[in-house]
C-alpha cells in the first residue's frame, strides 16, 4: 500500500508570505525601528533608490532623505517617542527623496507605526511623484502656450477690426487736423494785422491745441486698441469700457450711425478683468448684432446683476436670429455664416470669458432675434454685491 501524499497547503509560511507581498508592492515599503534604522525594505526601494538591500539594512533611513530633513527626521521620531505624538502618523504628504546617486524627486509618503514587542516601529510607503509632477508642469506649460496663442490671435483679431475700420478712422483723425490747419490760418491772419491782435488769437490758438489733443487721443486710443499686450486684470468700471466701445463702433464704415440703446445699471459694473480683453468681446458682439440686424433697427447693450457675484452682460438683436440645427457650432474656429468671415471672432470670445472664469452663450429672443450674453465676476464683495443686486431687481 502506497503511502498517502502530503496534504497541499493553501498558504506560504508567514515569513515568506510578508516578502512575497512586499516585492510584489508596486510602491516601495520600508520598515523602521524606534532609532530610525531600516530593518526591511522592498525590490521597489531598490529600484527606485539605487541601492541594494544589504546597503539600506541597518541605515538610518534618513539616507533616503535630502538635507535639511535628515535633521528634521532624527529629531522628529525623538520628539514622537517622548511625547507619544506623530504628527504624521496615518496622514499622507508630499516631500523630496534623495536617490543614491545625489538626484532629488519628489514623493507621496505615508506614515504608520506598529508594536515589534516592546518597542514601537515604523513603516514607510513611498510613491514616486516624479511622473506625475513632469505630466503636470508640461500641461502648465502647454496651458501657458494656449493662452498665449489665443492673446496673439485676438491681436490679429483687433488688426483686422482696424484695417475694417481704415476709411473711418482716417476720416475720424481728418476732422481734428482739418481744424487745427482751420485755426492756425485764423491765428496767422489775426496776428498778421497791423498792430497784431493778440487778444482775438488766443481763442484759436486755445482750439489748435483742443484738437491736437483730440487726434492725440484717437491715435493713442488705435495703438492701446491693436498693440501686442499681457493680460493684466484689474478693478474696471465696465460702464467705462462699454462707453469706449461705442466709440470705437462709430469708426466702423459699415455701421456709420448705429442705433445702440445702452440700459447700464452703474451701481454693479465694477468688474475684475483685462479691459483690452473685454472690449474685443463687447466689440464683436455689438458688430455682429449691428450684422444681424436691419439697418437702423436698434440693439440693446444692458448690464444687470445675475447673482454669485456675477454681472451678466447682454446684447440683443432683432435679426433673423440663429438656425437651431447650429447649436454651439457658431463658437467652433473657422466656422462662420459669413461669406467673408473667418469664424475665429466667436471662438476667441468665448475662450477670453472663459478664461476669466465665466460664461458666453446665446439665446434666442421669442419675439425675433438673439439674445448673446457674456458673464464676468464682480469686483465687489458678496455682502455688497448682493445689497446692490436686490436694489437693482427691486427698482
Amino acid at each position: 500500500m502506497k503511502p498517502a501524499a502530503p496534504a497541499p497547503t493553501d498558504t506560504l509560511e508567514p515569513n515568506r508570505q510578508f516578502k512575497a507581498l512586499m516585492d510584489a508592492a508596486v510602491d516601495c515599503i520600508l520598515l523602521i525601528d524606534q532609532q530610525g534604522l531600516i530593518t526591511a525594505a522592498n525590490a521597489a526601494v531598490e529600484r527606485l533608490f539605487g541601492y541594494n538591500k544589504e546597503e539600506l539594512l541597518g541605515q538610518n533611513v534618513s539616507v533616503l532623505m535630502p538635507s535639511p530633513d535628515r535633521i528634521r527626521h532624527d529629531q522628529y521620531i525623538g520628539n514622537s517617542l517622548a511625547s507619544g505624538q506623530a504628527k504624521i502618523i496615518g496622514i499622507g504628504r508630499e516631500v523630496s527623496a534623495q536617490s543614491k546617486s545625489g538626484k532629488i524627486f519628489p514623493i507621496y509618503l505615508s506614515v504608520g507605526d506598529y508594536k515589534d514587542g516592546d518597542h514601537m516601529s515604523f513603516v514607510g510607503i513611498i510613491h514616486d511623484l516624479s511622473a506625475q509632477k513632469a505630466r503636470e508642469e508640461q500641461l502648465a506649460k502647454a496651458e501657458q502656450e494656449i493662452h498665449q496663442l489665443v492673446s496673439r490671435l485676438a491681436q490679429v483679431s483687433r488688426i483686422g477690426m482696424m484695417g475694417e475700420m481704415a476709411a473711418n478712422i482716417a476720416h475720424e483723425v481728418n476732422q481734428p487736423l482739418t481744424a487745427i490747419a482751420t485755426y492756425a490760418q485764423s491765428c496767422r491772419r489775426l496776428l498778421s494785422n497791423d498792430p497784431p491782435n493778440l487778444k482775438s488769437a488766443i481763442k484759436p490758438l486755445d482750439k489748435i491745441a483742443e484738437q491736437s489733443l483730440r487726434a492725440a487721443s484717437i491715435i493713442e486710443g488705435i495703438r492701446t486698441w491693436v498693440r501686442k499686450q499681457d493680460t493684466e486684470r484689474q478693478v474696471c468700471e465696465l460702464d467705462t469700457l462699454i462707453l469706449a466701445v461705442m466709440d470705437i463702433v462709430t469708426l466702423n464704415n459699415k455701421h456709420s450711425a448705429p442705433n445702440i440703446q445702452l440700459k447700464l445699471d452703474a451701481a454693479l459694473a465694477r468688474v475684475m478683468a483685462d479691459p483690452t480683453q473685454i472690449q474685443q468681446v463687447l466689440l464683436n458682439l455689438v458688430l455682429n448684432a449691428l450684422d444681424a440686424s436691419q439697418e437702423n433697427s436698434p440693439i440693446t447693450l444692458s448690464t444687470e446683476y445675475s447673482g454669485s457675484d456675477r454681472i451678466t452682460v447682454r446684447v440683443l438683436d432683432n435679426g433673423s436670429g440663429i438656425d437651431s440645427d447650429l447649436g454651439e457650432r457658431i463658437f467652433e474656429p473657422f466656422f462662420t455664416t459669413k461669406d467673408s468671415g473667418m469664424g475665429m471672432g466667436l471662438s476667441i470670445c468665448k475662450t477670453i470669458i472663459e478664461a476669466h472664469g465665466g460664461e458666453l452663450g446665446y439665446r434666442r429672443n421669442p419675439e425675433g432675434g438673439t439674445n448673446f450674453y457674456f458673464t464676468l465676476p464682480t469686483a465687489l464683495d458678496n455682502n455688497t454685491a448682493s445689497e446692490q443686486g436686490g436694489q437693482a431687481n427691486n427698482e
